[in-house]
């Protein structure tokens, strides 16, 4: 009977065992069915997430204002729209990302993981040199340029009792953010000139406002022309533009004419451009300073190389596209063959200048 006994125990026990065996294959047989469409569900995310991050591009520019701002806005208007076969995936986005301009866009292009590339002034790596000679000695090998854009002018406005810009000696002028490229070309060139003035670097349109009430003497401001902050003073309020003299002679024995024909370039501030500032049929002497799409030199092979070649491509591509009506008028100044000086161009940006050239021949001959 104990033996009986013994036998229905183990049976019954390795029953028991095997029930409870064959529970838990199905329960996680079943965790595992349903996971299956998760898994699938994190893959395709996965998935769409490297296409987005692949195909995107961040361009720093200036402040919200700014002629650098539509530039990349425009840029992402037109290439943003060029779409691949898959509609799940954009086969180029570009994402304007607003910075403070000048030297400190190269430092974001040199420094932020998450920049591509900007648009700077071409004195910006110049003066970063000259900042830090021996952190920025081989500053050139790490940024280049894709094409030269516009020429920004040097707005200097101030009461009509300044005459002249040595009339500013000792004065308050305002040029805007610290790293900007007012800041360094106002700088550059109050400094050349031997003309000591007080440095204040406030927001331009606050900048204006100031100038307007009396609480600085003047306001500089680096930009491409239009720019609707200026073209919105008052006729009646008093300012006027600074006239620049371009062949004036430095107060210091430095190669000012070296830095002005290299980094700077005269030009001339139209009335019809600032009615509200300029006598109908007259116009100011002032300088320019060459803006350019700068990009952090990638090494090929990697990433983001194969993304900045990919918008390099789509730009000359439909470069013609940004000189159509609704772009900004300084469009028809880019002239993608430039060469400022000091600058190396991007090698993909090389290759796709030499495509279009040979392209160009074939349909002229």
């Amino acid at each position: 009977m104990k033996n009986i006994c013994k036998i229905k125990n183990g049976c019954v026990f390795r029953q028991f065992c095997g029930l409870t065996i064959a529970c838990c294959f199905l329960y996680f047989y079943s965790l595992e069915a349903k996971a299956e469409p998760a898994q699938t569900e994190r893959t395709r995310y996965s998935e769409l997430k490297y296409q987005a991050n692949k195909n995107t591009i961040t361009i720093v520019t200036g402040g919200a204002s700014t002629t650098q701002i539509q530039f990349a806005t425009d840029l992402a208007d037109v290439l943003n729209t060029q779409k691949s076969q898959n509609k799940e995936r954009q086969s180029l986005r570009v994402i304007p990302v607003i910075g403070e301009g000048g030297s400190q866009n190269a430092l974001d292009i040199l420094y932020l993981r998450g920049v591509d590339m900007g648009i700077v002034q071409t004195d910006a790596l110049a003066y970063l040199r000259g900042q830090d000679p021996v952190l920025y000695k081989n500053i050139q090998e790490k940024i280049h340029y894709i094409t030269k854009l516009y020429n920004s002018e040097w707005h200097v406005i101030a009461n009509k009792n300044i005459e002249k810009l040595s009339d500013l000696k000792g004065k308050t002028v305002n040029v805007s953010k610290k790293f900007s490229g007012t800041y360094i070309a106002s700088k550059t060139i109050f400094e050349l000139l031997g003309i000591n003035i007080n440095y204040v670097t406030h927001d331009d349109n606050i900048a204006l406002k100031l100038l307007q009430n009396g609480k600085v003497d003047a306001v500089a401001i680096l930009a491409g022309v239009p720019v609707t902050q200026i073209q919105n003073i008052p006729a009646d309020s008093g300012l006027h533009f600074v006239p620049v003299d371009f062949f004036f002679q430095p107060a210091h024995k430095v190669p000012f004419k070296f830095v002005l024909e290299h980094f700077y370039l005269p030009t001339k501030l139209q009335a019809s451009t600032y009615p509200n500032l300029i006598p109908e049929g007259k116009k100011v002497g002032t300088i320019a300073s060459s803006t350019i799409l700068a990009v952090y030199n990638w090494p090929k092979g990697s990433a983001r190389h194969r993304k900045t070649s990919n918008f390099i491509r789509m730009f000359f591509k439909n470069f013609n596209d940004f000189n159509r009506p609704g772009r900004h008028p300084k469009w028809k100044e880019v002239n993608l063959s430039a060469t400022p000086p000091f600058w190396q161009r991007y090698k993909p940006a090389d290759e796709q200048l030499k495509k279009l050239f040979k392209s160009n021949t074939r349909v002229k001959n």
